[in-house]
């Protein structure tokens, strides 16, 4: 299969994704813990979709922090997709499509903490979601290395 396939494109971009999105979860959990509940920011994904940000029982907070994670691994497996797609359209300028899916990132919690008031970017303070995204940008960097066989990393 060439390197150009899309089907290829779309398999290392998930590859590169649950890299990025094992960086990224773990450092929504750090921030949050920063905060006093680890599992904050996660739930506050979770609150986008309606589900309680505190969680009045158990039950509904484990509900919204399962459902934020999901939503949080879905949308960074999208983002590592997007990164390679980005990366084979510029010829190989890995440096800018891992800043173009942290910007995108940035602006998405920015943009639904806005809309809702719910989301990470309404519970993070500005400096945690820049680091986020910064994370993010550079995990996909990093898992470009796991997605490709040794021979064919040295040469990306």
């Amino acid at each position: 299969m060439e390197r150009s396939d899309p089907p290829y494109l779309v398999r290392s971009g998930l590859e590169i994704g649950l890299v990025a999105s094992a960086s990224t979860t773990g450092a929504l959990l750090a921030m949050g813990h920063r905060l006093g509940s680890a599992s904050l920011p996660l739930r506050s994904i979770g609150a986008v979709f309606g589900l309680s940000q505190l969680g009045g029982s158990w039950a509904e907070a484990a509900a919204s922090f399962l459902v934020g994670l999901c939503v949080h691994v879905a949308l960074v497996l999208i983002g590592g997709v997007l990164f390679q797609y980005l990366r084979f359209y510029l010829k190989g300028r890995s440096l800018v499509s891992g800043v173009a899916v942290g910007v995108v990132s940035f602006a998405l919690t920015w943009s639904i903490a806005m809309i809702t008031g719910r989301g990470p970017g309404a519970v993070l303070p500005l400096g945690d979601r820049i680091v986020l995204a910064i994370v993010l940008g550079g995990s996909l960097l990093i898992g470009m290395r796991f997605a490709f066989p040794p021979d064919e990393a040295s040469s990306v």
